[in-house]
């Protein structure tokens, strides 16, 4: 894990006449947003369509993942679980949204000290 930044719970309202998720309130839990390096699992055209959509979709920072790098935004109760964390594995990554929002989730994720 080459860098992180946490993100506060966050409801927004709804816009009426939009369609989809932007016409009524939506709400995210708090989310870790994590930058690995050295990523195994998801091939190079994978891992730049999940660096591309999450890049802006996390707070309005546009983090710019270098070659090789994989961002992930991962729902957590405590920020602090990924402290002191050098190595994380995510099973079941998943990104869904449309154009009021994005969210993430996963099956598992196991995290190793530095």
């Amino acid at each position: 894990m080459e860098a992180h930044h946490w993100l506060a719970p966050l409801t927004l309202p709804g816009t009426p006449g939009l369609s989809g998720s932007a016409g009524r309130t939506r709400s995210w839990p708090g989310r870790a947003v994590v930058l690995l390096g050295a990523v195994s699992g998801p091939e190079y055209d994978r891992r730049e369509q999940i660096n591309r959509v999450l890049a802006t979709s996390a707070d309005g920072r546009v983090l710019q993942p270098g070659p090789g790098q994989l961002l992930l935004i991962l729902p957590m109760q405590d920020p602090s679980q990924i402290e002191g964390a050098g190595r994380l594995c995510v099973t079941g990554f998943s990104v869904r949204g449309d154009e009021g929002g994005t969210w993430t989730g996963y099956r598992e994720i196991e995290l190793s000290p530095r």
